[in-house]
């Protein structure tokens, strides 16, 4: 076979369908239509010379040369992926360092986090205190406008939404 004229990317296809065993589930995980992955499929027949997976009520079974080829496949692809920058996990001997000046930033923002998080229980705070403050008195709509339900006297809807604003 010439690896000039062979589709490398039909190996995604071959190790997605030896995994899941099923054309649907294959081409969700790889972001493909079904019919293209089905197409895909038939090419890579053609090229290896093998059906490679067979047609069964309990999925798409693999066949002698699909099972033997499956383990090189994964690992040529394992290759390439962290050959290319797929693994990209924190290696400490890989060299990269983080300055001081990107600490001091992440700490800036640490404290920022922590203010605006009390910022919030501040105002949930205030929030809760209203509807204490208010809870004896039920406050309705009618007509589009906030009144007391006993009185129906027209509640001040913006000092309601100044206090809400703060």
């Amino acid at each position: 076979m010439n690896l000039r004229s062979f589709d490398l990317n039909l190996l995604t296809v071959f190790d997605a369908l030896f995994e899941t065993q099923s054309v649907t589930r294959a081409s969700t995980q790889l972001g493909m239509a079904q019919p293209a992955l089905s197409h895909a499929l038939k090419r890579l027949r053609l090229a290896l010379e093998d059906e490679l997976f067979i047609r069964t009520a309990q999925g798409m079974v693999p066949t002698p040369r699909a099972k033997l080829l499956a383990g090189p496949v994964r690992e040529a692809l394992q290759s390439l992926r962290a050959a290319i920058g797929g693994d990209k996990a924190f290696d400490p001997a890989s060299g990269r360092v983080f300055k001081p000046s990107v600490i001091k930033e992440i700490a800036k923002l640490l404290k920022e986090i922590r203010a605006l998080r009390n910022l919030c229980i501040v105002v949930c705070e205030q929030v809760l205190s209203f509807i204490l403050e208010i809870a004896d008195r039920i406050l309705v709509m009618e007509n589009g406008r906030i009144v007391h339900s006993d009185t129906r006297e027209h509640v001040d809807e913006a000092a309601i939404a100044r206090f809400l604003a703060v």
